[in-house]
């Protein structure tokens, strides 16, 4: 082989991508901290999320409906502080308040390790809910500084991959432990989240990031709430945000309780595919958001709505007529599993990437604010909602598709905005591709 062929070869070789590339994963270099504050955090985070209510109703004496109204109360309290937070995010760095949502987080469950007394209760949840709404007000933000180099979509897909592997790993090794050691467990899961918090914080603390930059987005925009306000993108984007929430809360709500009750499938049976649908998350997200950046933005919208409006259907046609036999239900509920997860894959990287390129730097956790307390207020009140309509379930799944399909619209119509934006801000360019597709 001569040397321009060898030459050839070796260009070819650098060329080719590597497996992390072709899987759509983002390169660690310089990030590890990063990394493993979220590792940390969300395996602390996966010992108490499936029984931070039966944790309650463990260690104290008060009933479940007293307990579940104070967390209603709290989480509803604490819905300003995604504004709040943003705010902050914006000003204060979105670093520093992902540090402050840790150390608020671990006082808040030093109230969980406390739990006696009614107004401890009722601490420990508001704060750990703060906490919760200044993280989303922050976590975009953050992240967005943390990618740098205009790969968002894949840090997201990438990061929230790893969470759902940690947060199934949390959960399963809570099972064990409360297996092994009963009731006394408990307050030993809730002290390992407190130092899980600290060493997350510490980790964000000393990952350097780089300097703030200007994003692509209306180059009329200037740092502020009223920019954020005035922007009609971001304000429908909140919108869809909070009207396709419910239907990502369908597996830990009502699903299992429908399963149970609609379908007399075994109670293990919800559990069981929570942990499917967590397997596939970890396994599929990162090359699922590979493949969705080469598609328009508001397609993927439009595929990931078509998915859960299927899903709806299944339920709603197999709840009002014709009741399937157990075999055919448990392959119901899987695909219906399978076809919400794979439209939250689609959906949440893509959202939050579009969202992050409607704004700066400068306006990034504001933004961020606003379209997480659509998530929060959709969080806040759907178990209310759940629960009284799955007394008439055809109801309750033809309410979800509705708002799904709303909520898809709002996103699509966001998008297109967005394009327009970006064709009257540089009319020379009109010919190459606008984000919003």
């Amino acid at each position: 082989m001569d040397a321009a062929t060898e030459g050839n070869a070796g260009d070819q070789a650098a060329a080719r991508p590597g497996f992390a590339e072709r899987l759509g994963l983002p390169s660690p270099k310089g990030r590890w901290r990063f990394i493993a504050a979220v590792l940390t955090d969300t395996f602390g985070v996966g010992l108490l999320f499936p029984i931070s209510l039966l944790y309650f109703t463990l260690v104290t004496h008060y009933s479940v409906a007293r307990l579940g109204l104070l967390l209603t109360v709290a989480t509803v309290a604490s819905l300003p502080f995604g504004l709040l937070g943003g705010g902050l995010a914006d000003r204060f760095g979105p670093r520093r308040l992902m540090v402050a949502n840790n150390l608020c987080s671990a006082v808040g469950y030093v109230g969980y390790y406390l739990a006696g007394r009614i107004y401890v209760i009722f601490c420990g949840m508001f704060l750990v809910a703060v906490a919760d709404r200044m993280f989303w007000s922050s976590w975009s933000p953050y992240l967005r500084r943390v990618a740098a180099d205009d790969q968002f979509n894949r840090w997201y897909a990438f990061i929230e991959a790893l969470k759902a592997g940690c947060l199934g790993l949390g959960a399963g090794l809570a099972g064990l432990l409360l297996g092994a050691g009963g009731n006394g467990a408990l307050r030993v899961l809730v002290l390992v989240n407190i130092a899980t918090c600290l060493v997350s914080a510490t980790l964000i603390g000393l990952q350097r990031l780089p300097a703030p930059r200007t994003a692509p987005g209306d180059p009329g925009q200037q740092p502020g709430w009223g920019s954020v306000l005035r922007d009609a993108r971001i304000l429908t984007m909140g919108a869809g945000q909070m009207l396709l929430t419910p239907v990502t809360l369908l597996a830990t709500i009502a699903l299992p309780v429908f399963y149970v009750r609609g379908w007399h499938l075994g109670s293990w049976v919800g559990p069981t595919l929570f942990m499917i649908g967590s397997a596939i998350f970890f396994l599929a997200q990162s090359y699922t958001a590979k493949i969705a950046a080469n598609v328009k933005t508001v397609t993927i919208f439009i595929i990931s709505g078509g998915l859960y409006c299927a899903a709806m259907v299944i339920l709603v046609v197999f709840t009002s007529y014709y009741h399937p036999a157990s075999h055919l239900a448990l392959v119901l509920a899987l695909a219906i599993t399978i076809l919400i997860t794979f439209g939250i894959m689609l959906n949440a990287p893509t959202s939050n990437t579009a969202l992050m390129s409607m704004v700066t730097d400068q306006t990034a956790g504001r933004a961020a604010g606003v379209f997480h307390t659509g998530t929060s207020v959709a969080m806040a009140f759907s178990p209310s909602l759940m629960g009284g309509l799955l007394a008439a379930p055809s109801e309750l799944w033809i309410t979800v598709a509705a708002g799904s399909a709303v909520g898809t619209a709002c996103f699509a119509g966001a998008m297109r905005r967005s394009a327009r934006i970006t064709a009257a801000a540089a009319p020379d360019t009109a010919s190459v591709p606008a984000a919003g597709g």
